[in-house]
């Protein structure tokens, strides 16, 4: 289910001075899984990873689910902040985790649209594998975010947390899901391999 671009969220006070009175556009998620057709302990690890990103680029969600595994809409980032070479200024990220998420080793981020670095294909990025055709071997990835996404493209990084030293042993450890997609997003700083 794709969301319009138009669509904002607009968050209003409660009268006891929660919230704010604005109406300020951000990012919504292309779809969302109701929690109760998640896992317990994964409903969660996604709390653990909402209170982590900041809502102002969309509040990660739940966007489809395939058996045990999950892909997770991270919201759009500003590419810009994290290396100028990338040749579009924003894109929305997504990572495929399994719901038994402690003790997993999650390496899938994918990217809507499928963008360029330096006006060179992305899965020419040193150290960073990447699949974005019909014929490459993880394509599927692709397809998964292109089933949910209101996009024509898409790329899928093979990124591996344990290499990175970060392999999840808790469940809340889901919440590194933000820093883990920034290191992927530094293309000039050696801690952006994995």
């Amino acid at each position: 289910m794709a969301v319009d671009e138009d669509q904002t969220a607009t968050e209003v006070g409660d009268g006891d001075g929660h919230g704010g009175n604005y109406n300020k556009s951000c990012p919504l998620p292309p779809a969302t899984v109701p929690d109760e057709n998640l896992d317990d302990d994964f409903q969660g690890a996604m709390h653990a990873l909402q209170r982590e990103r900041d809502s102002e680029h969309g509040q990660p969600t739940v966007a489809e689910t395939y058996g045990n595994q999950a892909l997770i809409w991270l919201g759009e980032y500003e590419l810009h902040a994290y290396s100028e070479r990338w040749d579009d200024p924003t894109a929305d990220l997504y990572i495929l985790v399994d719901q038994s998420f402690d003790g997993s080793d999650p390496h899938w981020v994918m990217m809507t649209p499928s963008v360029t670095v330096d006006d060179q294909d992305a899965g020419d990025i040193q150290c960073r594998n990447a699949f974005t055709k019909p014929g490459d071997s993880h394509y599927d990835k692709v397809e998964k975010v292109l089933e949910v996404a209101d996009e024509e493209s898409a790329i899928a990084f093979s990124w591996r947390w344990s290499n990175m030293n970060r392999q999840p042993e808790r469940m809340r450890d889901l919440a590194d899901a933000h820093s883990i997609v920034q290191y992927l997003l530094r293309l000039d700083e050696p801690e952006g391999t994995a």
